[in-house]
């Protein structure tokens, strides 16, 4: 049965590979007669496709008005002078917004400063103020104090004079100060945001950036009420917004508040709520995808301008020698994969069947990695106390409801064994050869394959969603972890999980 399935599987890896090899191929004899319309003007209709990306971002498709803005570029790289500098500002700095809201900040960095790129001494002072606070925002989210700061004195440097720039400067250096400064006095800057809002008659729509940040800061400070209260303001913006996944921001925030507040009926309520809306949103892997794809095609049209090779050789000549490398290409990409596919599949029904025979046996996560031998249960540990005290340590890290709490921390663990963190850590280190971190990652880890594993009831969940289910609060922690200890990207073995059950 399993060979039928896998030689089946096979066929259809084939017919994809095939089907890849006519789409490239066609691709590549675009490439190279889109040289020859280099004297055409772009499409009449170009700035009707920015048109297209705005309204297909506003009704919740930011793959479509990739799709869209893309088609733009293409149009607008075949004839630059025909489209006018304003309309691929427009574009640009809709990408950037776009990207920002699947926290892709050094994408959206990279457009806002393409769109910078072609602003002239001219540029209008809403524009130049709303891209500054922009690229300020992106790069606090990445780290860059200089180009954060520097953008944050340009921004306050055009809105000088301008009290309706007010919510904005507070929100931008409650960003900054998230991000360089003190949680403290980013606290008064969302809430100075969030009470311009009412004073100046703003939006309502203004208040959700503020709200979401000052949720965060209660539930960190432990005062689940607070951020229960600006939930009941900022449900009914996602509401209004249509957006699924900032409906599913609000049950993840509620979801940690009522657990909080020691309510785990409730906070189960939330969390079940949190993954339906998960599973209605759109999959940020596949945005992903597409905007890889487009973004090698940019790359490739790029080097396409350089022609060196165009005086070197015929049109024809060229032609062939790239459909036939592509060709070749293709083929030898296709035995390269499905040759490592084997190899992957064979791994992952090998580390299958060792995890349910581990659940089968009921023996103790080991903990390893390449940088240290395994070391197994208390019995490597040569202090009686410390024994006894991993044997307690083991006794409540292996219950499901320690292990999959993301706030779960060493100075929590020492404080339910009544010790300190410093006992608590040589005892797991000295029984495990590893730290608390990698120790607590395996259960998580553990937990994570059984869940990928039974399709029937967590088939439909993405992958993010079964990394915050056991623990991770961040899906790259995740992912790192989970390769760590399998050898597998959780995507593949999800993948394969769901082949082998059909």
């Amino acid at each position: 049965m399993v060979s039928r399935k896998l030689h089946g599987f096979q066929i259809c890896v084939t017919f994809v590979a095939m089907k890849q090899i006519h789409i490239i191929v066609a691709v590549s004899i675009a490439v190279v007669l889109s040289g020859c319309g280099r004297g055409r003007s772009a499409p009449a209709d170009a700035a009707g496709h920015v048109k297209r990306g705005v309204e297909l971002a506003e009704s919740g498709n930011p793959a479509g008005a990739l799709a869209s803005l893309h088609q733009f570029i293409v149009a607008a790289d075949m004839n630059p002078e025909s489209v006018a500098d304003s309309i691929r500002i427009d574009a640009y700095m809709l990408l950037g917004d776009l990207y920002c809201d699947f926290d892709d900040y050094a994408s959206g960095v990279s457009y806002y400063e393409r769109a910078r790129g072609l602003m002239g001494a001219d540029a209008g002072r809403d524009l130049l103020v709303r891209l500054h606070h922009r690229l300020a925002v992106c790069y606090s989210n990445l780290g860059e104090r200089a180009d954060a700061r520097s953008n944050y004195g340009a921004f306050l440097s055009k809105s000088e004079g301008r009290p309706d720039y007010d919510f904005e400067q507070a929100l931008t250096a409650g960003y900054i100060e998230k991000a360089f400064g003190s949680e403290a006095m980013s606290k008064t800057l969302m809430k100075r945001a969030l009470a311009l809002v009412d004073e100046r008659g703003l939006d309502t729509m203004l208040r959700e950036l503020p709200s979401k940040e000052l949720m965060e800061i209660y539930n960190r400070e432990n005062k689940p009420d607070s951020a229960l209260m600006l939930l009941k303001n900022l449900y009914p913006i996602a509401e209004a917004k249509g957006s699924d996944a900032r409906k599913a921001g609000c049950m993840r925030a509620a979801m940690r508040a009522w657990m909080l507040k020691g309510e785990l009926d409730s906070s189960l309520v939330y969390q079940q709520r949190y993954f339906e809306f998960k599973y209605n949103m759109f999959d940020s892997e596949a945005f992903t995808a597409l905007s890889d794809s487009f973004r090698y095609e940019d790359e490739a049209r790029t080097r396409r301008r350089l022609e060196a090779l165009r005086d070197s050789v015929s049109l024809g000549q060229f032609s062939l020698v790239a459909v036939g490398l592509v060709l070749a290409g293709c083929l030898l990409f296709i035995w390269y994969r499905r040759r490592e596919m084997q190899s992957r599949r064979r791994y992952y029904l090998l580390d299958a069947a060792m995890h349910r025979l581990q659940k089968r046996v009921g023996s103790a996560p080991a903990v390893y990695a390449e940088s240290a031998e395994p070391v197994s249960g208390a019995a490597a540990t040569s202090d009686p106390a410390r024994r006894e005290l991993f044997a307690r340590i083991s006794g409540v890290v292996s219950r499901p409801e320690i292990f999959t709490d993301p706030t779960f921390s060493l100075p929590r663990l020492a404080e339910m064994m009544g010790t300190n963190t410093k006992y608590v850590s040589a005892a797991i280190k000295e029984a495990t050869g590893h730290n608390f971190r990698s120790y607590v990652n395996e259960y998580r880890i553990r937990e994570a394959r059984s869940r990928l594993l039974d399709t029937d009831n967590y088939g439909r969940l993405t992958i993010q969603s079964v990394a915050e289910s056991v623990g991770f609060v961040a899906p790259s922690a995740f992912i790192s972890a989970f390769k760590q200890f399998t050898g597998m990207t959780p995507s593949y073995y999800l993948k394969m999980s769901r082949e082998m059950s059909d």
